[in-house]
């Protein structure tokens, strides 16, 4: 069974470069919030995305091997990344970009990440 935090957490840990494996769980607890949100067409496309993104076949059409996503080396990670990211597909390329504004938007709503980028956050009225 798909477990989405762990997923979730480890496209976070991709995508978003130098992260920790703590810091990168609560982004992806953020990014479950903004999910939530979604109407329940678009849950079922992200939950179908998340299964093509997890699959083992992904690994072998990006010469990866046929591990999940969840269990693949961080090399492995980035070749499947670069195959959504660089597909031919519409749809695949779609969900790669999806995938990386969620967990963006998602980091960047962390205040942790706001002293390290120089912002000062938002003003006090």
């Amino acid at each position: 069974m798909l477990d989405e935090l762990d997923l979730l957490s480890a496209l976070a840990e991709a995508l978003l470069g130098d992260m920790d494996s703590s810091r990168a769980r609560e982004t992806a607890a953020r990014a479950q919030s903004l999910v939530a949100a979604f109407d329940v067409g678009r849950k079922r496309e992200f939950a179908l995305l998340l299964r093509v993104v997890d699959s083992p076949l992904l690994g072998l059409f990006a010469g990866a091997g046929g591990r999940c996503f969840r269990r693949a080396s961080a090399e492995s990670r980035r070749r499947r990344l670069a195959l959504l990211r660089d597909s031919r597909l519409p749809s695949l390329r779609s969900g790669y970009v999806a995938l990386h504004r969620l967990l963006a938007s998602a980091h960047a709503s962390d205040p942790r990440t706001w002293a390290e980028s120089g912002y000062e956050g938002p003003p006090e009225w």
